[in-house]
C-alpha cells in the first residue's frame, strides 16, 4: 500500500485566510490541508484522514452547478471530491431522503471548488495588473501583485491538477423547481463508511 497523503500546510500556506487568518491553502487536487492517522492492531492496519481544523467527519466536498436547469436536470452532474478515496473505494449518490443509491463513477479532472478558488486569485491579480496599466502581463508581474496584496489574497495557489479521488453522477430527471438535498455516501478500503449532503437549487 503506497500512501501519498495531506501535508498540514496544504499549498505551501497558499490561498485566502480563515476566520483565524490562517490559510485556507487547499491543496491543487483539491483536498484541504491535513494529515493521516495510522491505527496499529497486530498486523492490520487502518488509515483515516483528518483536515486541519475540521471535524472528523469532513471527509468530502458535493458539487453542483448553482442553479441546476430544472428542463433538464439529468444532465447535470454532481461532482464529489473524497480526500482519501482510492481505487477502492465505493460512492454512493441520492437526492431526497428516500429512494435507491445510484453508485458514482469515478474519473480523474479538475476539482470545481479548487478551480473556483484559484480563479477568483487570478481574477484579483488580472485586474490589479490592468489597474496599474502594464503593457504585459508576465509571471514576474504576477509575483510582484501577489506580493504587494499578500495580506488580501494570501500566497499564490498552486495551478489546479488532476486529481484521481473525484467521482461523478448525472442528478435524476423530473426533480422540481425548489430546494432538493443531494447526500452521498463513501466506504473506504478500511470498511469505515462517511457521509456528506449539500442543498441544490433547481429552477
Amino acid at each position: 500500500h503506497h500512501l501519498i497523503h495531506a501535508t498540514a500546510c496544504g499549498a505551501w500556506w497558499g490561498g485566502n485566510f480563515d476566520e483565524l487568518s490562517i490559510p485556507l491553502s487547499p491543496m491543487a487536487d483539491g483536498k484541504p490541508k491535513g494529515y493521516s492517522l495510522i491505527y496499529f492492531d497486530d498486523n492490520r492496519y487502518r488509515v483515516v484522514f483528518k483536515a486541519a481544523g475540521r471535524p472528523a467527519g469532513h471527509q468530502m466536498s458535493i458539487y453542483a452547478p448553482d442553479p441546476v436547469p430544472a428542463h433538464s436536470p439529468e444532465f447535470t452532474d454532481v461532482i464529489v471530491n473524497v480526500f482519501a478515496g482510492s481505487e477502492r473505494s465505493r460512492v454512493e449518490m441520492r437526492v431526497g431522503e428516500s429512494g435507491a443509491w445510484t453508485l458514482m463513477q469515478p474519473f480523474r479532472g479538475e476539482d470545481p471548488y479548487y478551480l473556483k478558488l484559484h480563479g477568483r486569485q487570478v481574477a484579483f491579480v488580472e485586474k490589479i495588473a490592468a489597474m496599474k496599466e502594464a503593457e504585459e502581463i508576465n509571471d514576474a508581474l504576477l509575483w510582484q501583485i501577489q506580493a504587494e496584496f499578500m495580506h488580501i489574497i494570501g500566497r499564490g495557489m498552486a495551478r489546479p491538477k488532476d486529481s484521481a479521488h473525484l467521482w461523478k453522477a448525472p442528478l435524476p430527471a423530473g426533480l422540481r423547481p425548489g430546494y432538493h438535498t443531494v447526500h452521498v455516501r463513501t466506504t473506504d478500503m478500511f470498511g469505515a463508511q462517511h457521509a456528506a449532503a449539500r442543498v441544490i437549487r433547481v429552477e
